[in-house]
């Protein structure tokens, strides 16, 4: 049995470790993205860097539930938000942070 794997990861296969859900394990990210890599002719990536590429994009983006869609509705409803950040958070970008409004806890720095 002769197995093919790279420490490199193609770029389209890192956007894939980006969007990955959060309940996914590495494991099974790694199952994905070989047969995924096997279908479009790359070599498959290794469990390792996969694991690093998934941690490093965890840490990267906040968990969505510091702050709830509905306390994102409520700051816009009283005017402490525009109605666009409602938007943008369901499409998973961060929220930037606003005066008088739910933020996301900040790190510590």
């Amino acid at each position: 049995m002769n197995v093919s794997c790279g420490p490199t990861i193609d770029r389209r296969l890192r956007r894939l470790v980006e969007c990955a859900d959060r309940r996914v394990t590495a494991a099974e990210l790694t199952r994905q993205l070989g047969d995924r890599a096997n279908a479009i002719g790359l070599v498959r990536p290794s469990y390792e860097q996969v694991r690093v590429l998934l941690a490093a994009a965890r840490a990267e983006r906040p968990a969505r539930g510091s702050v709830s869609t509905l306390s994102i509705a409520v700051d816009i409803v009283f005017k402490a938000r525009p109605a666009w950040d409602l938007a943008n958070y369901l499409y998973g970008d961060p929220l930037p942070y606003r005066p008088g409004a739910h933020n996301a806890v900040r790190p510590s720095s």
